[in-house]
């Protein structure tokens, strides 16, 4: 969180109460988390267990966690992020530069196809954390990409509001229109959380099944063009 964003009138009430994490700790890191920590703020440090940051930040009562993005060191001794995309994000050139590819999880894999036949249909493997981390990993062992990508779909959005979706062989996806009002009000969110938990659940066995070296992305889909697959 930007410094300035806190200092301007108004935002520091919208945070009270809240926890704040910090991702970086120099000198000025510290005097930010605990003029924040005056305010009435939890703030929360994140640095490696090895850093000799944190018996300072302990100390001024601080929460400190250890971040999931695991940090390696340049040849000048300074901490930088072990995972080569994010470490473009930072602003660092690489050669060569990081790679992933658009849909480099699906059928082009043999392995891919095979699991995909134990799910059933697109959505179940969608729905089936198991399945879907392991699809979603198919890539990385045999290209060692530097990124993978959640597999997942834009549509489990409106087939978790209980609007129908069905994927249909050689055609894609097909949705029942909400052809009116009285179709829009029987959407609702009773299952989505249900349905939300297995690709969060998918994530998490992500983060454990990865290489640390091992980016992993993410995607959702714009309110317009899930509404134009709705309608």
């Amino acid at each position: 969180m930007p410094r300035r964003f806190y200092e301007q009138d108004g935002n520091l009430n919208l945070l009270k109460g809240r926890k704040i994490a910090i991702i970086g700790y120099g000198s000025q890191g510290h005097a930010h988390a605990l003029n924040l920590k005056d305010q009435g703020m939890d703030v929360i440090i994140g640095l490696p267990a090895a850093s000799q940051s944190v018996a300072k930040a302990a100390a001024a009562g601080l929460t400190v966690v250890e971040p999931a993005e695991p940090l390696a060191h340049s040849e000048n001794g300074s901490p930088r992020r072990a995972r080569r995309l994010m470490r473009v994000f930072d602003g660092e050139a690489l050669s060569p530069p990081p790679v992933w590819l658009m849909r480099q999880a699906g059928r082009y894999l043999p392995e891919y196809l095979e699991t995909r036949g134990k799910a059933g249909g697109f959505l179940d493997l969608c729905y089936n954390p198991a399945l879907a981390a392991e699809v979603t990993l198919q890539p990385i062992r045999r290209y060692g990409f530097d990124a993978a990508i959640l597999f997942s779909d834009i549509l489990v959005v409106p087939d978790a509001l209980g609007q129908k979706v069905r994927f249909v062989q050689g055609e894609g996806p097909q949705l029942d229109p909400l052809a009116d009002g009285a179709a829009v009000a029987k959407l609702s969110v009773a299952g989505a959380g249900k349905a939300f938990a297995t690709v969060a659940e998918t994530v998490q066995r992500l983060r454990q099944d990865l290489p640390k070296e091992t980016a992993l992305i993410g995607f959702c889909g714009a309110p317009w063009t899930v509404a134009t697959y709705m309608i």
